[in-house]
Parts: C-alpha cells; sequence; structure tokens
C-alpha cells in the first residue's frame, strides 16, 4: 500500500517551531543586552546563554524546515537544484572553515597569553582574584580547543566547550564593568555556534539527505 502523506499538523508544527525559536531568543538577548546596561551581571549571562541556544536551535529548526522532499522534483525545475545546491554548499564550508580558522588564531593566543603569563594578563587575574591555577587551565584547554576546532570531527565539541568559557570571560569582564570588551567574547560565542552546528553529525545528515553540503 503506498504511504500516506504526513498530515497538515505535524508540518505546521515544524514551520512555526523556528520562528518561535528564533523571536524568543531575540527577544532574550535584547534583554541580555538591557541588562548588561544596568550592570545586572547574573541574569545578563543567564539570558544570554539562553538566548544563544534558542537561537541555535531555531536556526537548526529553519535550516530542517527548509530540506528538500523527498518526492522527484516538478519538471523542468531538477537542473536548477543541481547547478545551485552544490554551490551553496561549497560556500558555506568555506565560510566554515574561515570560521574555525579566525576562532583557532583570536583562542590560540588569548590561550597563550594565560599559559606564558604576560605581565598584564596576571595583573589582571591578581585584580580579579582568581588564582594562577585557574588561568593555566583556562589558558591551556583554550590552546587545546582551538587546535580541534581545526579537525571537522571535533570541531562541535570544541566550539561548544569553547562557549561556556567564553560566557564566563563574558562575566568577568561585565563584572569588573568593562562592557565594550565583553562585546569581543559575546561575538565569539556567536561564531562558536555557528561552527558547532556546521560541523555537527546532525546538520552532516541534512545536508546529505538534501543533497546540499559539500563531502
Amino acid at each position: 500500500m503506498p504511504e500516506r502523506p504526513e498530515p497538515p499538523e505535524p508540518q505546521i508544527a515544524k514551520r512555526a517551531a523556528a520562528p518561535a525559536l528564533l523571536g524568543s531568543g531575540a527577544v532574550l538577548l535584547v534583554l541580555a543586552l538591557g541588562l548588561v546596561t544596568f550592570f545586572q551581571v547574573l541574569p545578563a549571562i543567564i539570558a544570554l546563554g539562553a538566548s544563544f541556544f534558542l537561537l541555535f536551535y531555531g536556526f537548526a529548526a529553519a535550516v530542517a524546515g527548509r530540506r528538500p522532499s523527498e518526492e522527484p522534483p516538478p519538471p523542468g525545475t531538477s537542473a536548477v537544484r543541481r547547478t545551485e545546491s552544490p554551490a551553496r554548499g561549497r560556500l558555506m564550508e568555506g565560510l566554515t572553515w574561515a570560521a574555525c580558522g579566525a576562532l583557532a588564531v583570536l583562542v590560540s593566543y588569548a590561550g597563550i597569553l594565560q599559559v606564558v603569563g604576560v605581565g598584564f594578563v596576571r595583573q589582571l587575574y591578581a585584580r580579579w582574584h582568581y588564582p594562577t591555577e585557574l588561568r593555566w587551565a583556562v589558558g591551556g584547554l583554550e590552546v587545546a580547543l582551538s587546535a580541534a576546532l581545526l579537525v571537522p570531527r571535533l570541531a562541535t565539541i570544541a566550539a561548544l566547550a569553547l562557549v561556556p568559557i567564553m560566557l564566563g570571560a563574558t562575566y568577568t569582564l561585565l563584572a569588573g564593568r568593562y562592557p565594550a570588551v565583553a562585546s569581543l567574547p559575546i561575538a565569539l560565542s556567536f561564531l562558536l555556534c555557528f561552527v558547532a552546528w556546521e560541523r555537527s553529525a546532525t546538520h552532516r545528515k541534512l545536508r546529505s539527505h538534501g543533497g546540499t553540503g559539500a563531502r
């Protein structure tokens, strides 16, 4: 017997999931920025972390919702898909490699500064009353994880492991009343979420299923 088509209710729910997640993430992000303005550091970090996850999964839901169906395309459209999809896949692969390279350079540089213990880094850790062992641990992790970002099979784990470190740096900078400097780890956290999704096994499966990804 031929398979019955999927009822419309799940399709509607799938299409509504991405806008709901993205909208909630955007609202929490605006709330986090407002809390930063009033130096409400801990609530700002919680709202920021929640917005990252909502925006991340909202983006994933949006990509999954745009996945082409398994039914054959209508006449006259197959040739266009074959020429456009690989180009988009190569573009995203290039952007992912560029993001991984930029993150590896920035994060490894910050890690080396902490492991070596240059003067201004030691002064900052002393001002924040952080122990030397924490500086060594954070710096070592940043160096190791930045190298793992350049290995596609390890990039997702490395990126997700670096996000809490970036959030910790954001918390420290906001607590020290350096909101402008805190924008850097915030931006790096978004870039890490992008790399985590692009290198994830789930995304590779979706791309291979839809025929849009580069191997």
